[in-house]
């Protein structure tokens, strides 16, 4: 039972990191943008003109166009003419095996020094 608190402090990270995830900024295609999660960082036009939005959690990404912010002054991107839309992704499922890896060798450490001193439970 002496070990209980540095079981929870070991797992608290863990499970930190397990939900959270890595995030990442990846250009996709407009058609490709997933409304739930993913928060719009900027466009390219089919002209090449880029544009990064000063607030990208207040970007909407609507049916006809992708909005977003830039100086204050709101920008209206219709679909069509969009090429490319910068968005930020989380891959919490990315991390998951290293996360369970990390997990099982600090238990057999501790069960591994239990083990060697056998009043420990």
């Amino acid at each position: 039972m002496r070990y209980r608190r540095t079981i929870a402090i070991v797992l608290l990270p863990l499970t930190l990191a397990q939900l959270t995830g890595c995030t990442h900024k990846v250009w996709v295609g407009p058609e490709k943008i997933h409304p739930e999660g993913e928060y719009v960082h900027g466009v390219q036009t089919t002209s090449g003109e880029q544009v990064i939005f000063d607030k990208p959690k207040l970007a909407k990404r609507g049916n006809t166009s992708i909005a977003g912010r830039v100086d204050d002054k709101l920008l209206r991107f219709p679909v069509q003419d969009v090429q490319w839309v910068r968005v930020q992704r989380s891959d919490a499922l990315a991390t998951a095996p290293i996360m369970i890896v990390f997990a099982l060798a600090v238990g057999a450490v501790i069960a591994g020094s239990c083990f060697m001193n056998p009043g420990c439970i």
